[in-house]
C-alpha cells in the first residue's frame, strides 16, 4: 500500500483555495503483518496562518482485499479537543509544536 499521492485535498489539482504547507508530520501508524492498516497525520498551515491536521488513511482487509483510504481535515484546536487514541500520539507532537511556539 501507497500514501496518497496529494496532500490535503485543497492541494489536488483543480482545487482552489488558500496556498497551503506542509509543517510537520505529527505521527505515522504501520499495522499488520503487511502493514495493512496505515494512518498519517501531518500538521499543515494556510496563508492566513491557520494551522490543521490532515489524517490520511489507507485500511486493506487482507480476506476481502477492499480498501478503505481516505482524508479527513481538522483545525488543530479540534483536533486537541478529540479523544481517539489511535491519534494520541499526533496529539501530544502538536502540543509539543505548540509549546516551542511559545
Amino acid at each position: 500500500m501507497r500514501r496518497p499521492r496529494y496532500g490535503p485535498t485543497s492541494m489536488r489539482p483543480g482545487k482552489r483555495s488558500a496556498m497551503t504547507r506542509r509543517i510537520q508530520q505529527l505521527d505515522k501508524r504501520l499495522k499488520g503483518s503487511h502493514q495493512e492498516t496505515e494512518d498519517w497525520w501531518d500538521l499543515y498551515k494556510d496563508d492566513a496562518g491557520t494551522l490543521y491536521v490532515v489524517h490520511t488513511w489507507s485500511h486493506t482487509s487482507l480476506r476481502t482485499l477492499k480498501d478503505d483510504t481516505g482524508e479527513r481535515r481538522v483545525s488543530a484546536e479540534a483536533f486537541l479537543k478529540e479523544d481517539d487514541p489511535k491519534a494520541s500520539q499526533a496529539r501530544a507532537a502538536l502540543r509539543s509544536y505548540l509549546a516551542e511556539l511559545g
